[in-house]
């Protein structure tokens, strides 16, 4: 089918169409909140692809539920989490919606933009993009005003004041929209795409131009409060023409799917319980061949076929004119047509293992779906061990259902309660304590499988500060690692050996001696790119250390230290760290192993960027 246009809102809109099946409520979002600005606007440039769509199931003739499509079915709908491999499958992207603030989101258009693709966007949308697109950037400035707006030669008239913000641009981007001095509408071509914005910042009226409040009553238009500025009409209008193959009377529905070797099914269909004038003409080449295809149509002789509030003939279909209701297919071959078709794009598949630790969790689906695009750079989750011990094993079967659904690994983490008192340890100075914490890890064990968990991440602890000597602890930390393998065995449950600030033993080389003395096929060790950078000293002999292991995962992010040169973080995100070469050469060495995103984030921009600079490590 061919949609060269997709029109996006952000992933957390909870847009609905104005008006509601089975109730008179209007302009609603997520079922009860009030429609602000932006949702306006999304209703505006849906309204202008397919005229009185709001007006489904309000009619007894059944109008909106098809709708009329001045230039075709040419539309898509997104939401701001479709990856960027989807994006570059359509020439046109219309932001419809106020974008929230979003690194990801900023980066993704930008790169849509050089890749080829035409974004259309408004002020409010690009104010959220916190490194502008193309170099166009919003200012600081807003204006209103009533006056004409000048383009292609013309003059605009607007049926009220409008609302401009500043735009800020490089001397190469071309205005093409001007209201007195201010710059209306800037259209830049960067890399092989284009970008336009409107100053307007939701391209719509400032003020209502109804009376409130809109009514949403049977058999009667539904009033919009805030109409799209003519303006934006007026450009959204040539763009959307520009991508139009075939043109027909915009009073029908036209569908085009295109078969290969330049031939077209061009689907025709009246909404209307009346016959209307219908032809089938070409933007680009000529039509070398047209031949209707043979359907059906004994259905429009059925009783019931109209609404019973129809009594007027709904005529005939002829070569000129189509019968109300009635839907028509042809065949048409183009000839000379200046088109070109898209290679097929293949989906983007993540090409390293990744995982994210996920802190203060209560509920793990909740977390994915806080994250419309965690499957485009994680594939695992890191959670702690409370999150099982703390609830029933019915409970996380229940969540493991849904997650073994979306393929998602899990990993728990025991390293936060490994600390003497007053939760867990491993070595036994005090046997009932001792029994305690192990009973506790098996019941984590035993509820792993429920919740689909594969992997525990481990640490050792601080030393015993009385009556128990080094000897002791390395033989009782030994015997307890033993102990946990051979039980983790039994339930398929990998152990990781997590390296950990001030803890015992510490070196690489002494980790390496215990793993070895444990020697088990399912307990290895899990290096701290952390660590291992703040032991700057020894980094070239640990790294061969490492390599002679089975390094599976490597614990990442940074370190940082006070004004006073004193250590206070060990899970600074990797991308403020200051030696990212250094943090580079290490992570290059271990190029095929799976990367835990241990980093404490201050916000989602902060974790996506974290990401993002471990994509570029590892891509370089």
């Amino acid at each position: 089918m061919y949609t060269p246009v997709a029109v996006m809102v952000d992933f957390f809109s909870g847009w609905t169409f104005p008006r509601h099946l089975y109730s008179r409520q209007a302009y609603k979002l997520w079922g009860n909140l009030p429609y602000e600005k932006p949702n306006y606007f999304t209703d505006g440039v849906l309204d202008l692809l397919y005229p009185g769509y709001q007006d489904a199931s309000y009619y007894k003739d059944e109008r909106g539920f098809i709708a009329p499509t001045p230039y075709g079915d040419i539309a898509d709908c997104l939401m701001t989490d479709a990856p960027l491999w989807v994006l570059k499958q359509y020439p046109v992207l219309i932001i419809a919606d106020e974008i929230q603030r979003s690194s990801e989101i900023n980066d993704k258009l930008e790169t849509y933009v050089k890749d080829g693709g035409h974004l259309v966007i408004t002020s409010a949308s690009l104010k959220n993009m916190p490194n502008g697109i193309a170099g166009i950037c919003v200012g600081k400035k807003a204006y209103t005003s009533a006056s004409e707006i000048e383009y292609n030669g013309d003059k605009i008239q607007e049926t009220a004041e409008y609302n401009l913000l500043q735009l800020k641009y490089p001397s190469c981007a071309k205005v093409i929209q001007w209201s007195d001095t201010i710059p209306v509408t800037v259209e830049l071509n960067s890399g092989k795409g284009m970008i336009t914005v409107f100053a307007s910042p939701f391209g719509i009226t400032d003020q209502p131009q109804c009376e409130l409040p809109a009514l949403a009553q049977e058999e009667q238009v539904l009033a919009k409060p805030f109409p799209v500025l003519n303006h934006v009409k007026v450009l959204l209008n040539n763009i959307f023409s520009s991508v139009q193959l075939f043109s027909a009377n915009p009073a029908l529905s036209m569908i085009t799917c295109y078969k290969g070797n330049n031939e077209y099914t061009v689907l025709i269909s009246n909404d209307k319980w009346y016959p209307q004038k219908f032809h089938i003409g070409t933007k680009t080449g000529k039509i070398a061949s047209i031949k209707e295809l043979e359907t059906d149509l004994s259905e429009m002789k059925a009783v019931g076929f109209t609404p019973k509030i129809v009594r007027a003939s709904i005529g005939k279909n002829t070569h000129n004119t189509i019968a109300g209701g009635s839907v028509r297919i042809f065949k048409v071959n183009l000839q000379d047509a200046d088109i070109s078709v898209m290679p097929k794009i293949n989906p983007d598949r993540p090409k390293h293992k990744i995982s994210l630790v996920l802190r203060n969790t209560l509920n793990i689906k909740e977390e994915i779906l806080k994250r419309p695009t965690f499957f485009e750079h994680y594939d695992r989750v890191v959670v702690d061990w409370r999150y099982l011990y703390n609830k029933e094993k019915n409970r996380l079967q229940q969540e493991g259902d849904w997650i073994n659904r979306q393929k998602l690994k899990v990993s728990v983490d025991l390293t936060s309660g490994i600390n003497l008192f007053p939760d867990l340890r491993i070595v036994n100075n005090d046997e009932l304590p001792y029994k305690k914490s192990m009973a506790i890890i098996k019941n984590v064990m035993d509820k792993m499988s429920a919740l689909g968990a594969d992997v525990l991440l481990l640490s050792t602890q601080q030393t015993i500060e009385n009556n128990f000597t080094p000897e002791n602890f390395n033989k009782s930390l030994r015997e307890t690692f033993i102990e946990l393998a051979d039980y983790a065995k039994e339930k398929n449950i990998q152990l990781f050996l997590k390296q950990v600030y001030a803890r015992t033993p510490s070196s690489i080389s002494d980790l390496k001696k215990l793993v070895d003395d444990v020697n088990r096929g399912n307990f290895t060790f899990s290096p701290s790119l952390a660590l291992l950078l703040l032991d700057e000293g020894n980094i070239r002999k640990n790294i061969t250390l490492l390599k002679q292991m089975k390094i599976e995962n490597i614990v990442v992010s940074g370190t940082a230290k006070d004004i006073h040169q004193q250590l206070w973080n060990t899970s600074y995100p990797l991308y403020k760290y200051q030696n990212k070469e250094k943090a580079k050469e290490i992570l290059k060495q271990f190029p095929n192993v799976e990367y835990i995103m241990d980093g404490i984030y201050a916000s989602p921009d902060e974790e996506y960027l974290d990401v993002k600079n471990i994509h570029a490590i590892l891509a370089d």
